[in-house]
């Protein structure tokens, strides 16, 4: 196995004094694979026996559903541990209200008000460290959903409160607005609506978080909405990051595709080096292994699933 895909250590420093929404926060910062999520356990643990799990020992995301009481320690301790080891922090806020359009993910706080205060914890807990935040996944393609909202207007705002809180609170922080993926919402509306949800006063935005399309597509798409930021909409310098963590194999066309479809694989490794215009980083956002939810013999949406990690490890090319 090659062991350059398991830690990236980039040879340039971050600027100390400033702030991330306009620059790659990735530059200068190694990959670490973090003890603390049970699929690098596992995989440490079995990898004598079967080698190929090592694949799946990688920089990780973090996923922020703790309630209003434990998020700021909790993210100021996750913060800590990768600012310590020269790393970055990718955290996942995923608790809006209505989270998961009520499917499989489901819950989230109650409301615009308890949401807001929950995000000013999170931002606290970041303070004015570097950290990359990926916000809320699916909420604002959810937002163009009438079967998910009955009024789009109003989480988009609540998003766009969300990007001014991280603003205020965690200038350091990179945050990138989740707008699905490549087979979802043209490019114009998921321009549109990352006008309206205040990208401009974050970094960028997210693809393929927990999906399978591709990753040529995604780039496609990616670079498409950057030109239509800028050409329609007057926001520029932004960059993009993409979940690659099980887009090997791409889409599975069956029933359910979304849901711990069978054949699936791990993607490209996690990396900085890109070497795409605007595409900031390939990372690992959906947790390998992590089931998305009661189907096809799969445990409770997030829990660890070490059958479907193996699969996933065993399937890929690299």
């Amino acid at each position: 196995m090659k062991r350059a895909w398991l830690a990236i250590v980039a040879a340039l420093l971050l600027p100390t004094t400033g702030t991330m929404q306009s620059m790659n926060p990735f530059e200068g910062m190694k990959f670490v694979a973090s003890a603390n999520f049970e699929v690098v356990r596992w995989a440490n643990s079995h990898k004598n026996d079967k080698p190929e799990l090592e694949r799946l020992i990688q920089h990780l995301a973090h996923w922020m559903k703790q309630g209003v009481n434990e998020i700021k320690d909790d993210t100021h301790k996750i913060v800590t541990a990768y600012v310590d080891a020269g790393s970055i922090a990718v955290l996942v806020p995923y608790n809006f209200p209505n989270r998961d359009c009520g499917q499989h993910s489901r819950g989230g706080v109650e409301g615009a008000d308890a949401y807001r205060e929950w995000t000013r914890q999170l931002a606290e807990g970041i303070g004015p460290r570097r950290a990359v935040v990926v916000l809320e996944p699916d909420a604002l393609t959810f937002s163009q959903d009438s079967k998910c909202s009955d009024n789009g207007k109003e989480q988009i705002a609540l998003i766009n409160a969300a990007v001014g809180i991280y603003k205020k609170t965690s200038p350091s922080a990179a945050v990138y607005l989740d707008i699905g993926h490549s087979n979802w919402l043209p490019p114009d509306v998921a321009a549109r609506v990352l006008a309206q949800a205040g990208i401009a006063d974050a970094r960028g935005f997210s693809l393929n978080v927990s999906n399978f399309q591709p990753l040529a597509d995604s780039i496609r798409y990616g670079t498409r909405i950057l030109e239509l930021l800028e050409a329609e909409h007057k926001v520029s310098d932004k960059g993009f990051v993409i979940d690659s963590s099980r887009n090997g194999n791409g889409p599975w066309k069956g029933k359910d595709e979304w849901c711990n479809p069978p054949g699936r694989a791990l993607g490209n490794p996690p990396t900085a080096r890109t070497g795409i215009a605007g595409l900031d980083a390939v990372l690992w956002i959906k947790v390998p292994g992590e089931s998305d939810g009661e189907c096809r013999g799969g445990p409770p949406a997030g829990e660890f699933w070490p059958k479907y990690a193996e699969e996933l490890a065993l399937n890929a090319k690299w």
